[in-house]
């Protein structure tokens, strides 16, 4: 039994300052002058400068952030060195065991350059776009400075910056450019267009995977139609692009509408091996239906690779465990058109009877025949809030027989029902269609 209380607390990740403290650089804070005007006593040391930053922090993250912002322009170095080097100065004539800055401490840090983000913040980053390879740190500060205070706009800024290659850092780079990306498309819906723009003049084969994967991790419906356009636009696709699909594709509770797969249906007879059998795999977790007779001639194609990722869209779309076995498909396939015609449009009417059994009956019918899913789904989801709980129960399992991601939406709004058994059956229905867990559901049906 699932269980029925929303979770306490906020288990997911909403804002943007939470991002791992990893220390890239190796450069010390020998020398680190901290700008006079944040010293209280105007003593230049840095044993002065530690203690008036330490005194500073001790308030709540918000009000320190606040604070330090107030400063203006000249926080941004001595805050910009804190972030690079991830440690406090060291006293002066005691070569002590560095400190380390805490996760609080760096979230405060981060606030107050994202306060203090235009212009003094971006115009630091900026410089950090003629760093050489012997001042690549100087980029990755910058980077992960982006991932917290980025927005749409500033999507060139990080593209440029994570472009060039750096030699011992570019691992460094690859994972703040991902994080400073993530953070913009997070923070601001508006970066996917900025991002979309840029592609074709500022994403180079240096970047390209670290955005593909970027993307699906952000894990939107924005994400996959900005993949869907790039797949689109290529005069020759690229395969990480269709396995970054495929599988975002795959993990998204909720399909975009309208989305057109035709750019795809159009790779099963690309010349590539390795396009063909991909794109059998997006079309298999984009729920494409109409697809399957075409995935079925796949079978018998000359790679194995095709043929093996055709059956596995195939065992998606149907809910059937065949073999690689174009004639047993063929056959099911042949079935299934047959039992629609003569009986599965006349179940579809049963649906819309007053009669609720004769409409629980049509339902659990037509939910044994998945790939016709879209032509009754819509209509038993229209019927979820409708009669008694128990009636509502039965339409809540069908739905999720049917194992279709339409259902979704409806089934979400179920989870606010006042009868328990009725939001105990919408989330079994809902875990087996979107395999999630009953907190992520919540957090789903919370979103408006």
């Amino acid at each position: 039994m699932p269980s029925l209380q929303r979770p306490h607390g906020n288990a997911l990740v909403r804002g943007g300052l939470t991002f791992a403290l990893t220390l890239f650089t190796g450069s010390a804070l020998a020398g680190w002058v901290l700008a006079p005007n944040l010293i209280a006593n105007q003593n230049p040391s840095l044993e002065s400068g530690q203690r008036a930053i330490h005194s500073i922090l001790e308030r709540a993250g918000d009000q320190a952030a606040a604070e330090i912002s107030r400063l203006g322009g000249e926080a941004v170095e001595p805050l910009w060195d804190l972030v690079a080097s991830g440690e406090w100065p060291q006293k002066s004539g005691k070569p002590d065991r560095p400190e380390r800055v805490s996760e609080a401490h760096m979230a405060s840090i981060l606030g107050a350059l994202s306060l203090l983000r235009d212009p003094y913040a971006l115009d630091r980053a900026q410089r950090a776009l003629a760093s050489t390879e012997d001042g690549a740190g100087d980029r990755v500060t910058a980077l992960h400075v982006l991932a917290t205070i980025g927005k749409a706009e500033d999507m060139p800024l990080a593209l440029a910056l994570g472009s060039a290659p750096v030699g011992k850092l570019q691992r460094a780079i690859d994972f703040w450019f991902g994080k400073a990306v993530m953070g913009i498309l997070v923070r601001d819906e508006r970066g996917y267009a900025s991002l979309a723009e840029a592609w074709e003049e500022a994403v180079s084969p240096t970047i390209e995977g670290t955005l593909l994967e970027t993307l699906r991790e952000v894990h939107t419906p924005e994400s996959l139609e900005l993949l869907m356009g790039r797949i689109q636009a290529a005069v020759d696709p690229n395969p990480a692009a269709l396995t970054s699909l495929y599988r975002l594709a795959a993990e998204l509770p909720v399909l975009p509408a309208g989305l057109s797969l035709t750019p795809i249906q159009r790779l099963l007879s690309h010349h590539a091996a390795t396009i063909r059998a991909k794109a059998a795999m997006c079309l298999g977790s984009m729920d494409d239906f109409e697809s399957v007779e075409s995935l079925i001639g796949l079978l018998q194609d000359e790679a194995k690779e095709v043929r093996e990722y055709a059956n596995l869209a195939l065992r998606r779309l149907s809910g059937r465990g065949f073999a690689i076995d174009p004639v047993r498909w063929t056959a099911w396939h042949r079935g299934e058109q047959t039992w629609w015609q003569a009986d599965g449009r006349d179940a579809l009417q049963e649906l819309k009877s007053f009669d609720q059994g004769k409409t629980l009956a049509a339902a659990f019918q037509l939910s044994q025949h998945r790939i016709f899913a879209s032509e009754f789904v819509p209509e038993l989801v229209g019927r979820l809030q409708e009669g008694s709980p128990e009636f509502q129960v039965s339409v809540c399992q069908a739905l999720g027989q049917t194992g279709h991601r339409a259902a979704v939406p409806g089934l979400l709004r179920q989870l606010s029902s006042s009868n328990d058994r009725v939001k105990a059956a919408a989330l079994i229905a809902l875990r087996g269609i979107t395999g999630r867990r009953d907190s992520e559901l919540w957090a789903l049906a919370d979103k408006p």
